[in-house]
């Protein structure tokens, strides 16, 4: 019973590390304390071989001292997700970006703006 119970508890897992796995995030966070999550959403499904279509979500946590600016946009091969609007996060606060469409692999790339708001 034990050995069930633990091999079902791994492949409860299996699905939350492929998901991590099909990220590939850059950061411009312009000297910023900030802090990224990769939170996901169940919404993403495969149309056909190597490409997903769906939302991916990225929680980002400013640690500054001040209020920022974030964007999430996508990558230059993902020409049909479209970037997440420019988000204020106050300091100590957090907020969820979001970027939709459909990408051109099984891994989807993005680039994190961060910027101090003047």
């Amino acid at each position: 019973m034990k050995k069930i119970a633990a091999t079902l508890g791994l492949l409860a897992c299996l699905p939350l590390a492929a998901f991590a796995e099909n990220i590939e995030l850059d950061k411009e966070l312009n000297g910023l304390d900030i802090e990224t999550k990769i939170v996901g959403d169940d919404t993403a499904t495969t149309p056909g071989p190597g490409g997903a279509v769906g939302t991916q979500v990225l929680q980002v946590t400013n640690n500054s001292d001040s209020t920022v600016t974030c964007q999430l946009n996508p990558g230059p091969a993902e020409t049909a997700a479209s970037e997440s609007p420019m988000t204020p996060i106050k300091a100590g606060a957090s907020a969820v970006l979001r970027l939709d469409g459909s990408y051109a692999s099984a891994t989807m790339r993005a680039k994190l703006i961060c910027k101090e708001e003047e």
